[in-house]
């Protein structure tokens, strides 16, 4: 379509019949609705063609504006507002336009609805007192005939309308040329009308933003299309019995445009049969006057819905909605189900039994013997002789000469120093000891334990029912027999026309498939499943928290033999420790001493010299582990640390190439050291002979003299403490493997008990979840689900997309509070005298209550009260369709869902589809055709009040959901039909199947 190119023009007449649920006459066209008439040309010939109204050449500025954002602007389909529809607006707006200013006062606003559009506010222009050039007058006119009421007669509006023009006549008033009339007729409908596409529209964009409404405007336009009918009603009665050729120029003028407003008079050759020709014959006509309804082009309110509407949805049509209703008459026997003979003279008993038995037997047994015998006999015999003796002499000497000679030539001095030093050690002890023991210790330890255990649990669960049933023919003159029959439903069934509606017709997919779903939901999550027994097993704990052997120490031995019997593992001896010296194998002595000459490493770099003295000591220590070393030590060094920055000062000493000890005495050039070391952490282990090396760095003289603390490597204690905790682990094993089977027996039993309980509940099938109620109940719930089904394919609400829902957003929200409660309490009394009760309140605080969300709430009310008033859900038409046209996956599932005594309930059950036919309310059909195609409910209205023809009483509502199915008038004659049943009957018993005369009928 080429911009240029317009529409095709749409008759609007034709539009608003389609939307009539009934068909129209011209006349009462002209009565109800109101149309555009703007015609191109100035003259008043009746052969005028009308414009198209949109199209770019269309005389109405909104409806060229509206043409090109819709039809000719590269817009996305899906974008449903008309967002580019108010710039263009804006800018065709003439700037003395009172709501185009861009900019508003407080006294501007007052009640106005204002909205905001790129940083400017603006008034909605849904007021007429801005518009001036007549609107003033029909204002009000059309609130002088409201206020009559019903006293409203047709007399008494002519003579309001012909006040309120100040003309000779209603013909002079409206249809009179230019330069003879009170109001611009043209000119009225034109701004009228440009007003109210301008609201329509805007409704479309503001409706979140700001109320738009167009009450007024539609009543103006209500008084114009009054007045405009009494204008043509005069203008044929003053002109009927005339000729043409005696009008004159204005009467002719004024009839040739009568003609084009009431097609019905182009024919007519002004005679005296006019009765046909008016339009205002009554009080009735005058009322509909002022009620009539403007007839727009959709687009108005759709936008761009108007290409691709809101819903899908179409009506089928409109014509007499035809119900078919029953009524439960009667139950009655139907075919056999099972025959149960009895021969003359036997006398015979049934019985039924149904036994359900579980038996669990748990037995645990344990024996132990134990038996250890032992004997020890030890003689020890010691004898120790020790020889010692110490001497110590040191002697130092030093020597110093000095000479100087002057003689009258340089100085020439000389110096001379001696030191000598001598060192000699020597040590004697002489111990003589003799000890001689001897025990003979002998233990004959018996130990017989013997434990025998069992344990034997027996868990029995019996459940028995028995059902006796007894058959005496002893006394019967011929055989008996016992017939047992199905039992059926008798219906009658009646056709109901309800009469002409606007229908819509829905194939909703598994209607039951929500209520099977919600009600196994509800069932597993209202249903307390009994809890799974846990096995918790125990595991050893050692005492004092103890990881392993290492850590026990001879405080934790002492602690542990308060709690179990470690008689027969004492601890062990002491470790057995040895000192001595380490001496020069070669030379035997113990002081070692030497000297090293005076110089450095490299004297380019400066670095000192480390020097060693390497020995071999015999120590005999084979086993031993060193664990203290005793240094006694003179050492001279080169210089002092602060003299020589290069200098070190240190000694190190090393067994067995392992490093004992590092030691860097200080600054000082002399040093005496003297100092015990404990060198466990070393973990050095000792021979039979080991090498001892002494490393210094500086040195110059020394004399070394070391000591050692040896201790036996091997000394029992890590024997002891693994057998002191294998004895313990073995006791708290056992006490826990005691415990575990016990606790094993009683899990067994909780185990059975549980899987016998899970059982009956595996027992129970989904059907019997499903089950209904009666058949009233049943038919209510298939409603319910049919209408939120059809709301779903109609208003796109509740479906699988949630993003577009408006519906599902809680209207119910949270809000903190508190809850008090009073509370009984006995008050302390003394003894001897009877407790009292008292009253206290008690508060619970940081509680989150139900609180309405005003936000939702009041966009949710609006779109829930037109959904369910407009529509007929009382009269809601339904058939099932059979399994197979759901989900082939759930056949098998769906196939079995029944109800044992409601054939309905369980048709719907197993539905694989439906077809659902629902009518509009009648007088509803443009709300409903609206909604369908924008999505806006009461027609882009407010809800209806009082007097507004879409409201609906209270009472009325209610009515029609208490009453449902009893409107409309039968045709034709009943039917019965009949649907089998579960139930079984016994024939000729002497209780009868009941019959009703008079039930309730069920849709």
């Amino acid at each position: 379509m080429s911009k240029e190119t317009a529409l095709e023009p749409s008759d609007i007449l034709e539009f608003m019949a389609l939307r009539s649920p009934k068909d129209v006459g011209t006349t009462q066209k002209q009565i109800h609705y109101i149309h555009d008439r703007t015609l191109v040309g100035k003259g008043m010939e009746v052969d005028v063609v009308p414009t198209p109204l949109l199209s770019t050449h269309s005389p109405s500025m909104i409806a060229r504006t509206l043409y090109r954002a819709v039809f000719l602007e590269n817009r996305d389909i899906a974008d449903p507002d008309l967002l580019g529809f108010v710039p263009m607006v804006l800018a065709e707006l003439p700037d003395g336009d009172p709501w185009s200013a861009g900019y508003l006062l407080f006294a501007d606003v007052g009640d106005r609805a204002v909205f905001d559009f790129r940083s400017a506010w603006y008034l909605v222009p849904d007021r007429t007192a801005d518009m001036g050039g007549g609107v003033e007058l029909l204002m009000e006119l059309h609130a002088t005939l409201r206020a009559m009421g019903p006293g409203l007669t047709l007399a008494r509006a002519k003579a309001a309308a012909l006040a309120a023009l100040h003309q000779p006549s209603l013909r002079q008033g409206v249809l009179a040329p230019a330069g003879d009339f009170a109001i611009n007729l043209w000119d009225l409908w034109r701004r009228l009308f440009d007003r109210l596409y301008l609201l329509y529209s805007l409704r479309k964009v503001l409706r979140r933003r700001a109320v738009v409404r167009h009450d007024e405007v539609i009543a103006a336009m209500q008084a114009l299309h009054l007045l405009e009918t009494f204008a043509v009603d005069d203008l044929v009665t003053a002109f009927a019995g005339r000729t043409e050729a005696s009008l004159s120029d204005t009467e002719r003028e004024m009839l040739a445009l009568a003609r084009r407003l009431r097609p019905a008079l182009r024919d007519w050759t002004l005679s005296r049969q006019v009765q046909p020709l008016l339009v205002a014959r009554d009080a009735a006509t005058v009322q509909a006057l002022l009620r009539a309804k403007p007839a727009i082009h959709p687009v108005f309110s759709r936008g761009l819905r108007h290409r691709r509407p809101f819903s899908a949805v179409n009506p089928i049509g409109v014509g007499d909605l035809k119900v078919v209703r029953q009524r439960l008459v009667a139950y009655k026997p139907g075919e056999i189900s099972y025959i149960h003979n009895v021969m003359m003279g036997e006398n015979r008993e049934r019985k039924f039994r149904r036994l359900e038995k579980s038996e669990d037997t748990f037995s645990s047994s344990t024996e132990r013997s134990e038996e250890r015998q032992s004997e020890h006999q030890a003689t020890d015999r010691f004898e120790l002789k020790r020889d010692a003796e110490q001497t110590l002499k040191q002697t130092i000497g030093i020597t110093a000469n000095g000479s100087v000679t002057y003689d009258s030539k340089p100085v020439v001095a000389t110096v001379t120093a001696g030191f000598s030093f001598q060192s000699a050690a020597e040590e004697s002890a002489k111990t003589a000891e003799t000890l001689a023991r001897e025990v003979i210790a002998k233990s004959v330890d018996r130990v017989s334990l013997r434990a025998s255990e069992q344990r034997t649990s027996v868990r029995l669960l019996e459940t028995e029912e028995t059902n006796t049933q007894g058959f005496n023919a002893e006394d019967a003159t011929q055989h008996v027999s016992g017939i047992y029959r199905w039992v059926d439903k008798v219906y009658e069934a009646q056709l109901w026309n309800v009469g002409r509606r606007m229908m819509f017709e829905f194939i909703v997919p598994e209607p039951a498939h929500f209520l099977v779903e919600s009600r196994l939901r509800a069932y597993a999550q209202d249903t307390p499943l009994p809890e799974p027994p846990v096995l918790d097993l125990k595991s050893v704990v050692m005492p004092l928290a103890l990881t392993g052997p290492d850590d026990i120490t001879l405080p934790d031995y002492e602690k542990l033999a308060l709690l179990y019997d470690l008689s027969a593992l004492p601890p062990p001896e002491r470790p057995q420790t040895r000192r001595g010296f380490f001496s020069d194998a070669t030379t035997g002595e113990k002081t070692i001493t030497g000297s090293f000459a005076v110089g450095i490493d490299d004297p380019n770099s400066g670095q000192r010299r480390f020097r060693t003295r390497a020995f071999t000591s015999r120590l005999g220590l084979e086993g031993y582990r060193l664990t203290g070393l005793r240094v006694d030590a003179f050492i001279k060094f080169h210089e002092a640390n602060e003299a020589d920055p290069g200098g070190s000062n240190n000694f190190q000493i090393f067994v067995d190439g392992i490093q004992v000890l590092t030691r860097s005495p200080g600054e000082p050039m002399w040093q005496v050291v003297g100092q015990d070391v404990d060198v466990t952490a070393t973990s050095v282990p000792l021979h039979e002979e080991v090498e001892v090396t002494i490393g210094l760095t500086d040195a110059i003289l020394y004399s070394f003299t070391l000591g050692y603390t040896a201790t036996r490597a091997d000394d029992g204690m890590a024997d002891w403490r693994r057998r002191v905790y294998q004895h313990v682990h073995a006791i708290e094993r056992a006490r826990v493997e005691d415990a575990n089977r016990r606790l094993q027996a009683q899990y067994d039993a909780d185990l059975a008990a549980y899987q016998a309980e899970m059982a009956e509940f595996r027992a129970r099938t989904a059907n019997d979840i499903l089950q209904g109620r009666s058949g009233l109940l049943n038919a209510r719930v298939i409603v319910e689900e049919l209408k939120k089904h059809c709301i779903t394919l109609m208003a796109k609400e509740f479906d699988s997309y949630i993003y577009d829902d408006r519906l599902l957003y809680p209207a119910v929200a949270t809000r903190p509070g508190e809850n008090s409660y009073y509370v009984f309490k006995e008050t302390p009394s003394p003894a001897g005298t009877p407790q009292r009760l008292k009253v206290e309140i008690n508060t619970e605080t940081g509680l989150n209550l139900p609180a309405i969300d005003l936000n939702v709430a009041n966009n949710k009310a609006p779109l829930v009260q037109f959904l369910e008033q407009a529509f007929e859900w009382n009269n809601l038409a339904y058939l099932f369709y059979p399994y197979f046209w759901g989900a082939a996956p759930r056949w098998i599932e769906m196939m079995n869902r029944f109800d044992a005594g409601d054939p309905f309930y369980t048709a719907f059950l197993q539905a694989g589809s439906s077809r659902v036919l629902l009518a509009a309310t009648p007088g509803y059909e443009d709300a409903v055709l609206h909604y369908l195609a924008t999505g806006v409910p009461w027609e882009g209205g407010p809800s209806p009040v009082i007097d507004d023809p879409l409201f609906l009483p209270l009472h009325e509502e209610i009515r029609k959901q208490q009453q449902a199915g009893t409107d409309g008038e039968p045709e034709g004659d009943p039917w019965p039909f009949i649907l089998p049943t579960s139930l079984v009957y016994l024939q000729d018993s002497s209780s009868p199947l009941p019959e009703f005369d008079e039930p309730p009928p069920v849709s």
